[in-house]
């Protein structure tokens, strides 16, 4: 196990920054992930990391040794690209015992590992298999297979998923992350893919224009956004327009007026009164209520300009004002609202954010 660490990394390529001044701490066997919009730089940290780029300024340590400018074959770190990068004049066996060849691993030995990396992967029988005879989740689990046999300090991941079908992307990364658990091995993910980064993260670094912009668990980042892009990057969210106009910290409460009502939100420091600032509310996180429920810290009445129903849910589209508010509804409550387009109904919710 390996602690990866950047300081300061910055990367130009021409006039345009794509690291700026990024700091990162992995721990030992944590695995952690890169998120962000494509573009954000998040493929250059991994490359920078795997030593396949060299920074203009900064450094990067694994287990607290400067590798800054240690060439990437001395690093050993397995990366999987984006692109299954398979031989396809080899059968699985030797796509597995390339890198094995290139290491100059005992020949007596290679057998065991080729083994062993099949075993993990439940690939056992395909030795033989040549690259035009394997699904694509097959020959990226093959890809995975060859990284795992040389026995790696750091899992570097390039969107390795991103180029097989949505069912076996959901399957893959369970796998990855199941992998990661059982060999132990630090491990740094990139991805464009929300859904992809909840699933397996331990920690996500959701990344913008080259920096950080919040760092935190999966539901950290979820239910506590610090920026306007982080709630908005992070799913679908309601951004309603308000003005504080009450702060009262023993009740851990601040109370905002948002067009013709008032909302409460969980207290946060920074706050003063007359400040204009964004209430963030997923659209989940409001329901369809009866008038007087008092169940709920924030209630409301709009009109339904639009109900749409997908199977699993119906999104219905609420006007309060002037101002559109969008509520996702599930379970068998779903299908009440199927026709309710043109109705006045009460809403109510309790979770939300304040942001500047």
């Amino acid at each position: 196990m390996v602690k990866v660490q950047t300081i300061g990394l910055c990367k130009k390529f021409e006039r345009v920054v794509a690291v700026d001044h990024l700091n990162l701490e992995i721990q030992d066997g944590e695995l952690v992930t890169l998120l962000g919009p494509s573009g954000c730089g998040k493929t250059t940290v991994l490359r920078m990391i795997a030593g396949f780029l060299e920074p203009d300024a900064g450094k990067v340590y694994f287990a607290g040794k400067d590798v800054t400018h240690l060439p990437a074959y001395k690093r050993n770190v397995g990366f999987l690209f984006q692109r299954i990068a398979l031989f396809p004049h080899m059968n699985v066996h030797d796509n597995i015992e390339f890198g094995l060849k290139m290491i100059k691993y005992p020949k007596e030995d290679r057998e065991n590992k080729i083994n062993q990396a099949l075993k993990l992967l439940h690939m056992e029988g395909y030795e033989k298999r040549k690259h035009s005879e394997l699904s694509g989740g097959e020959q990226q689990r093959v890809a995975l297979a060859r990284v795992l046999a040389l026995d790696p300090h750091i899992l570097l991941l390039d969107e390795p998923l991103s180029s097989i079908d949505a069912k076996l992307r959901d399957e893959l990364k369970y796998e990855i992350r199941s992998l990661q658990i059982k060999t132990n091995k630090t491990a740094i993910y990139v991805t464009h893919d929300q859904s992809v980064a909840f699933s397996i993260s331990d920690r996500i670094y959701l990344m913008q224009e080259g920096k950080v912009q919040q760092i935190g668990t999966p539901l950290e980042l979820y239910v506590n956004p610090k920026t306007p892009f982080v709630a908005e990057f992070l799913g679908k969210n309601n951004f309603l327009l308000g003005k504080i106009v009450g702060i009262h910290p023993q009740k851990s409460a601040i109370d905002a007026s948002v067009k013709n009502f008032l909302v409460q939100v969980p207290y946060v420091e920074g706050f003063r009164l007359q400040d204009e600032v964004v209430i963030t509310v997923r659209p989940e996180d409001i329901y369809v209520t009866k008038k007087g429920d008092n169940r709920y810290k924030n209630t409301f009445e709009g009109k339904i300009e639009k109900a749409t129903f997908t199977g699993a849910t119906t999104f219905l589209e609420v006007d309060i004002g002037g101002m559109l508010i969008k509520v996702d509804v599930h379970g068998p409550d779903r299908l009440l609202y199927i026709d309710s387009a043109g109705k006045t109904m009460s809403f109510a919710f309790n979770e939300c954010s304040i942001l500047k």
